[in-house]
């Protein structure tokens, strides 16, 4: 992780000792607080303001991609099995949405003001086809 001033020169922040590998996504609390999806090694990252970094526990088989943070809860992508999941502050985790077939590639999500969750999904990419899916806050599991 490195810091890059006003010239333009990255500096280290601090040694790595979680190493980072595919950092797919970030969300940033308010509190300073860094959420990373690294995607290749399937976690999720938590670093902190003063520099410690943890790593959060989640499912063996999640593959975090990407992230949104919304009034204290993580929302996580995961395109390889094509669910959303949701991960509340005390560290419980469960799967809000399945996708499959040509929605199974889950592969951005943003939450709206109505608490609604807005997946994009690359369907077929040969093709150019994509959608955009909104799941109201009735949803079950919001």
């Amino acid at each position: 992780i490195y810091h890059v001033g006003a010239g333009g020169s990255a500096v280290p922040v601090e040694s790595d000792p979680l190493r980072i590998a595919k950092p797919e996504s970030m969300a940033l609390a308010k509190d300073g607080s860094l959420f990373i999806a690294d995607n290749r090694e399937d976690r999720l990252i938590h670093l902190r303001p003063d520099g410690s970094a943890t790593q959060i526990q989640i499912p063996a088989d999640l593959s975090p991609e990407t992230i949104a943070l919304d009034k204290g809860i993580l929302w996580i992508t995961d395109s390889h099995n094509g669910r959303i999941y949701r991960l509340d502050p005390g560290g419980v985790i469960e799967t809000v949405a399945l996708f499959t077939g040509d929605l199974s590639n889950v592969s951005g999500i943003a939450i709206g003001p109505d608490d609604a969750i807005f997946v994009s999904i690359q369907a077929d990419l040969d093709e150019g086809r994509g959608y955009i899916v909104r799941l109201g806050p009735e949803s079950e599991g919001r």
